[in-house]
C-alpha cells in the first residue's frame, strides 16, 4: 500500500517536472520571438518611417512647385503681352504707315492734276475789282496788260461820271465792266427791294449813257450775305441783273503791305470748289502797288487770267 502510494508520488513528481520544462520551452520560445523577430520588425518598420519625407517638407516643396507654376505661367503670360503689345504697335505702325502713304498718293495725285492743268492752260481765275474807277485804275489797266490779264470791274456810279475816259479804255482792252451801286451805304443801298434795284438801275443807265455797252452785271456792297434777302434777289434778277460774289477774298483793302499777295496765292492753292475762281480786290493805291507780283506768280504758274461774261454762271454766297 505504501509502495503505491510512492510510485503515485513519483509520478506526479514526474508529470511536474515535465510540466515545468514545457512551460520553460515556451516561455524562452516566446521571449526568443519577441527579441529576435517582434522587435527586428518593428525597427525595420521605424527605418522605413525615418526614410519618408516630413510633412512640412512635403507642404514646403508643394508650396515651391506652385509658386514655379505660377511663376512661369507669369512669364508666358508677359511674353504673351509682350507678343501681342508688340503685334498691336506693329499694326498701329502699319495703319499710320497706310494712311500716311494714302495722303502722299493723294497729294501726289493733286500736284499731277495741277501739272496737268499748268500744261494744258485749263486753270482759268478771274480778276475783279471794285469801287472804281480811280485815278490809279489805268495802272491796273497797264499792268494787266503786260501779263496778258483780263479783268472785270465793278464800279461805282459817281466814279463812272468822275472817270468816263477810263471807262472806255477797259472796254478797248478787252475787260468786262459792271456796276456796283450808287452810294456804296449799306443802309441805303439795302433799304428795301426797290432801294437795291434803284441804286443798280441807275449806274448801269450810267454806264451805258458814257460808253453805250449795256451790261447786266453787278456786285452788291460787302457781297450779298447777309443783306440780299431772297425777295431783293428775286427783285434784282427780275430787272435782268446777274449778281456776282467771290470765293476767293484778297483783303487787299486791309493788307496795305503787301501781305495780299500771298494771302492770294494760299487760297489759290487750296482751292477746292467746284466753280470759277474768282478773286476780290479793289482799286485802290496799295493794290496796284503790289498787284504785278500776283501777276506774275500767275503767269508763271499757266492760270489763264479771263472776264466774266453774262453767259456764265455766277458765283454767289447764296445759291
Amino acid at each position: 500500500m505504501r509502495q503505491s502510494r510512492v510510485k503515485k508520488h513519483e509520478r506526479k513528481k514526474k508529470s511536474l517536472r515535465e510540466l515545468g520544462v514545457l512551460v520553460s520551452v515556451i516561455f524562452l520560445t516566446l521571449s526568443f520571438y519577441f527579441i529576435f523577430v517582434y522587435d527586428g520588425s518593428m525597427n525595420q518598420a521605424k527605418g522605413e518611417s525615418n526614410k519618408l519625407p516630413d510633412q512640412s517638407v512635403l507642404d514646403t516643396n508643394s508650396n515651391e512647385e506652385e509658386v514655379d507654376i505660377e511663376k512661369q505661367n507669369s512669364e508666358d503670360l508677359t511674353e504673351a503681352d509682350v507678343v501681342e503689345s508688340e503685334h498691336t504697335e506693329e499694326m498701329l505702325k502699319s495703319k499710320k504707315e497706310r494712311e500716311k502713304k494714302l495722303k502722299e498718293d493723294e497729294s501726289k495725285k493733286k500736284k499731277t492734276v495741277k501739272k496737268e492743268q499748268n500744261t494744258t492752260g485749263e486753270k482759268k481765275v478771274y480778276l475783279t475789282f471794285d469801287d472804281g474807277p480811280r485815278d490809279i485804275t489805268m495802272d491796273i489797266l497797264n499792268l494787266l496788260d503786260e501779263y496778258n490779264a483780263k479783268a472785270t470791274f465793278f464800279m461805282l456810279e459817281p466814279h463812272m461820271k468822275q472817270y468816263p475816259d477810263v471807262i472806255n479804255e477797259m472796254i478797248k482792252r478787252g475787260h468786262s465792266v459792271g456796276v456796283h451801286s450808287v452810294t456804296h451805304d449799306k443802309n441805303k443801298v439795302y433799304a428795301s427791294s426797290k432801294s437795291i434795284v434803284n441804286e443798280m438801275t441807275v449806274a448801269k443807265n450810267t454806264l451805258e449813257e458814257l460808253t453805250d455797252v449795256e451790261s447786266h452785271l453787278m456786285r452788291v456792297p460787302y457781297g450779298s450775305v447777309p443783306h440780299m434777302t431772297p425777295e431783293y434777289i428775286l427783285a434784282v434778277e427780275n430787272e435782268g441783273f446777274i449778281m456776282w460774289d467771290w470765293n476767293i477774298d484778297s483783303l487787299d483793302w486791309k493788307l496795305g503791305d503787301g501781305s495780299y499777295v500771298n494771302h492770294t496765292i494760299d487760297q489759290l492753292e487750296s482751292f477746292d470748289k467746284n466753280e470759277p475762281m474768282v478773286i476780290l480786290m479793289h482799286d485802290r493805291k496799295t493794290t496796284v502797288k503790289h498787284l504785278e507780283k500776283l501777276l506774275k506768280y500767275l503767269q508763271e504758274n499757266n492760270y489763264d487770267m479771263l472776264a466774266i461774261n453774262e453767259s456764265m454762271t455766277p458765283v454767289q454766297f447764296i445759291q
